[in-house]
């Protein structure tokens, strides 16, 4: 009998130090310098995803993925495309330059700034990586990715 009851007192004892570990954490993590940094964190991931990238169109025929992105204002010299087994990987560099030049008050003020936004697809089926045709006109960057053909494997009863 007494053996069931250090049993018992012993289970309530780690589920009270277990609660207190739990509140301890919520009360840790809840006070403003953590609640701060924590919302700080999750304001950078949500901001920086969405800077970091383009819209990106993917269709799909019997032979070949066609992708298609809108890049206004993007030269075809600012744009890089690479293929790596079974994803294509789309980066654009933008560079800025901004130079201020005050002869009369002898200053010269020079600002360079280069941004780079990437956008990877990957391919549900085998495609040929060696036969990737891309074509950028009028701001519309289109891409043709042929797949392999597979072969067909008849189910018999």
């Amino acid at each position: 009998m007494a053996s069931s009851e250090n049993k018992q007192s012993s289970k309530d004892w780690k589920k009270e130090a277990f609660n207190d570990f739990l509140y301890s954490m919520d009360r840790l993590l809840g006070e403003k310098p953590i609640k701060g940094l924590l919302q700080s964190m999750d304001d950078f991931f949500a901001t920086a995803s969405k800077e970091k990238s383009f819209p990106v169109e993917l269709s799909e025929t019997e032979n070949e993925y066609l992708v298609s992105a809108k890049l206004p204002g993007i030269s075809r010299e600012q744009i890089e495309l690479e293929f790596f087994s079974q994803t294509l990987v789309i980066s654009i560099s933008h560079q800025e330059l901004e130079m201020e030049e005050n002869q009369s008050k002898g200053i010269f003020k020079k600002h360079s700034a280069t941004r780079r936004l990437s956008h990877s697809v990957a391919f549900a089926k085998p495609v040929m990586g060696e036969n990737i045709k891309a074509n950028h006109r009028d701001g519309l960057l289109e891409i043709k990715i042929p797949k392999v053909r597979g072969k067909r494997i008849q189910i018999i009863e």
